[in-house]
């Protein structure tokens, strides 16, 4: 069976920041003092660097996951560099803008979770570019189930830059719903 998200207590709200890994220069948006989320890491090197950081475990929500080739980086394999580096790498992709089903929805929140809930444990979530669909979920995992624009509101402090789409939205509302709770 499915599992229902549970609830998590209630923190201070984080303060939210970013940093930039001197190595390759990749991007580091906190929402959470155990969850950043950004770009698709570029090399081997920007995959080793997140390990040297202190993350134990990556969440690739792009579709680079299932094996397509991420434009501008080759044949790249960040789930063999991640592995190798003591990183444990989780793929759960899905489409950019798109509807995302409220199942994949909670089960991606609860793998989230229990990354995060692993003492010392820091998760680095990332899409594509790094504005959309990183972010929605950072947002959600802040939120639920509660109204989505407190996650928005700190995740939109970490990067002004974030494009929030519409159907995440819609599918937030339907994760809340599916599991009967109200916002």
């Amino acid at each position: 069976g499915r599992r229902r998200p549970r609830r998590l207590p209630r923190q201070a709200a984080p303060a939210a920041r970013f940093e930039v890994l001197p190595v390759g220069g990749l991007r580091l948006d906190w929402v959470h003092k155990r969850l950043a989320f950004g770009r698709h890491p570029e090399s081997d090197a920007e995959v080793e660097a997140l390990w040297h950081r202190g993350f134990r475990a990556v969440v690739d929500l792009s579709l680079g996951s299932l094996g397509m080739v991420n434009p501008g980086q080759g044949r790249f394999n960040e789930r063999h560099i991640a592995m190798t580096s003591g990183l444990r790498y989780h793929a759960l992709p899905f489409e950019d803008g798109e509807l995302v089903d409220p199942y994949l929805l909670g089960a991606i929140l609860n793998r989230l979770r229990e990354l995060i809930q692993r003492r010392e444990r820091q998760v680095f979530v990332h899409c594509s570019a790094g504005l959309s669909r990183s972010p929605f979920i950072a947002a959600v995992f802040l939120a639920f189930p509660e109204d989505i624009e407190k996650g928005y509101e700190v995740v939109m402090k970490a990067n002004p830059g974030v494009f929030r789409q519409p159907a995440f939205d819609e599918s937030y509302q339907l994760l809340v719903q599916a599991w009967g709770m109200s916002p």
